[in-house]
C-alpha cells in the first residue's frame, strides 16, 4: 500500500464518517468539512498531514476559519511538532500515532473551533459594503471632514485618518466599523489620483474579503494593499506607528511609486 493510501486509510477512516472530504493537494494530504455555526456563518474545518521539508518526519495541522481560532499542530497537543520515521514501517507507526492524537484530542478541538472567539471582526456584509459603496463612503467622509480630495496629499490624508481614529479610541469595534470602512475608502480615493486602483470582492474558504489593488506606474503590475487591516491595527494600537504603518502599506511595497 502506498503512503498516501495508508494515510487515507487511517486519517480518512477517522474523518470520512464525520463528514470530511479529501481535497486534492500537491505536497500534503488535506481533508475539509463545512459547518454552520451559531451565527449562521459557514466555517471551514481542515485537517492537513504533511512532511517535514528537510527530514523524514510528519505533522498534522488543524485549521478553522472561525475568527480568532488559531491553527493547531501536534505541538499543541503535547507532542513534538514533527514525528520522525526512517522507513516505511515506521511511517505507518507515525500515521497510526497521529490518528490516535486526532481521535483523542484533535476532533474535540475541531468541534469547539466553529465559533468565533470574539465578535470583533469584519463580517461579509462589511466587505460587501466597502466593495459596493467605496466611492460614496470616501466622498461622505471627505465632506464631513471638510477635506477636498483633489487638494490633499496621501501623507496629509494619513494625518486626517489618524486623528479621527484617535478620537474614537475608546469606542467599541462595532461602533468603529463604519469609520473603518469610510477611512479605508477615503485613503484609496486619494491614492487613485495618481495610480490606478481596483477594489475586488473575493471569496476564500466560504468567507468574503474586500481587497484593494494598486497598479504600478505603467499599469503592468498590481499589489494587494491591506488598507482596512492597517487602519484597524492603527486603531487597536491607539495610533502607535499608525502613520508608519500606512506609509508601509501604501508606499514601500514598490519603490517606483514615490
Amino acid at each position: 500500500m502506498k503512503k498516501g493510501e495508508y494515510i487515507d486509510k487511517v486519517i480518512g477512516g477517522i474523518l470520512y464518517p464525520l463528514g470530511f472530504n479529501k481535497v486534492k493537494n500537491r505536497g500534503c494530504w488535506k481533508y475539509k468539512k463545512e459547518v454552520i455555526n451559531k451565527k449562521g456563518e459557514t466555517i471551514v474545518l481542515t485537517v492537513i498531514i504533511y512532511k517535514h521539508p528537510y527530514m523524514n518526519g510528519l505533522t498534522m495541522q488543524l485549521c478553522s476559519t472561525a475568527h480568532g481560532q488559531r491553527d493547531k499542530r501536534l505541538g499543541n497537543f503535547g507532542h513534538d511538532d514533527f514525528i520522525s520515521y526512517q522507513n516505511d514501517d515506521e511511517f505507518k507507526i507515525v500515521i497510526n500515532k497521529i490518528g490516535i492524537i486526532l481521535e483523542e484530542k484533535g476532533i474535540a478541538w475541531l468541534e469547539s473551533a466553529i465559533e468565533p472567539l470574539s465578535d470583533d471582526y469584519f463580517k461579509d456584509e462589511d466587505y460587501r459594503k466597502l466593495y459596493l459603496e467605496h466611492e460614496q463612503l470616501a466622498v461622505s467622509f471627505a465632506e464631513r471632514m471638510n477635506v477636498n480630495i483633489q487638494d490633499i496629499s496621501l501623507r496629509e490624508a494619513f494625518e486626517v485618518v489618524k486623528n479621527v481614529l484617535m478620537d474614537g479610541s475608546k469606542n467599541s469595534f462595532k461602533e468603529m466599523v463604519p469609520l473603518f470602512l469610510e477611512t479605508s475608502a477615503f485613503l484609496a480615493k486619494v491614492e487613485s489620483k495618481n495610480y490606478k486602483i481596483e477594489w475586488r470582492l473575493e471569496e476564500y474558504e466560504k468567507q468574503l474579503r474586500c481587497h484593494l489593488f494598486v497598479y504600478n506606474l505603467n499599469g503592468t503590475r498590481e499589489k494587494n494593499v491591506n488598507v482596512l487591516g492597517a487602519v484597524l491595527v492603527g486603531w487597536v494600537r491607539k495610533g502607535e506607528d499608525l502613520i508608519k504603518r500606512l506609509v508601509d502599506t501604501f508606499e514601500d511595497y514598490n519603490p517606483n511609486y514615490y
